[in-house]
């Protein structure tokens, strides 16, 4: 496995019941992970759970990464799921 996920997270999602979702800030902070770790590798490991608006990897200094989904609900999903599996 390229990580080790830790689950952090701040989370806005502003709904209207006559326009649905308005807005979402969500991002997932991935820790531990390997130095060498592409956006590319974080994309196939995160790929069941929803699409991907953005991955951003850290190089200075390496070992982290936030990735956002389109949908705040994937973003819950996907900490649920982990924090499952990791705990």
């Amino acid at each position: 496995m390229i990580l080790e996920f830790e689950s952090w997270k701040s989370e806005l999602c502003i709904y209207n019941l006559n326009k649905g979702l308005l807005l979402t800030m969500s991002p997932i902070y991935v820790g531990n992970s390997d130095a060498r770790v592409s956006e590319e590798e974080l994309e196939n490991e995160f790929r069941t759970y929803g699409v991907k608006r953005h991955i951003w990897v850290a190089r200075k200094p390496p070992g982290y990464a936030f990735i956002d989904f389109d949908d705040c609900r994937d973003d819950r999903d996907t900490i649920h799921d982990l924090d499952d599996k990791h705990n």
